[in-house]
């Protein structure tokens, strides 16, 4: 076993290829200590809240979060929204969001997809939506991210869909 030590304090410990670093190590602020990516093409979810709801279906893992560290999220997925059957409404108003957990960390503005159809009884929308967001306050040890949905218009549903295109999640924790 050998030791890296710096003015007699012990940094790491190796034993064969593994490199242990000492718990009183300090990353500087701003270096990304770990990083996690899960992607997917099951499960999708749907709903016709007027409140933000986690997609349970798909979700990513950081796990032994250091204390005032923050963690970054990227996200990637495609949604699909719309209404189905005789009402002709004058937009479809849907936004999207992130869960830590079960508490909503974001939620971007309202009129994140709005379409201002002419006519027609069946409106349908399909984009992708790709976030970033700083998680400020993770806690320490282990966090769970989801993606969230809502529809504004009784009526409308908005849907994640795992199976049109791959949806990721990837989670940085950076030092602070």
């Amino acid at each position: 076993m050998t030791d890296i030590k710096l003015n007699n304090q012990t940094l790491a410990t190796a034993s064969g290829s593994t490199i242990t670093l000492n718990s009183g190590v300090v990353f500087p602020a701003g270096h990304i200590i770990q990083t996690v990516s899960f992607t997917s093409t099951a499960g999708s979810s749907t709903t016709n809240s007027q409140t933000l709801q986690r997609d349970t279906s798909f979700s990513g893992t950081i796990n032994n979060v250091l204390s005032n560290s923050y963690v970054l999220i990227l996200t990637s997925y495609e949604a699909f929204v719309g209404s189905e059957g005789g009402n002709t409404q004058p937009q479809l108003n849907h936004s999207f969001g992130i869960f830590r957990d079960t508490t909503n960390i974001f939620e971007a503005a309202t009129d994140v997809f709005y379409n201002n159809p002419v006519s027609g009884s069946n409106i349908f929308g399909q984009m992708p939506i790709f976030f970033h967001y700083l998680d400020k306050s993770p806690a320490t040890g282990t966090n769970v991210y989801y993606n969230g949905i809502r529809t504004h218009i009784s009526g409308y549903y908005t849907s994640i869909r795992g199976s049109a295109t791959p949806r990721f999640i990837t989670l940085f924790e950076i030092a602070q």
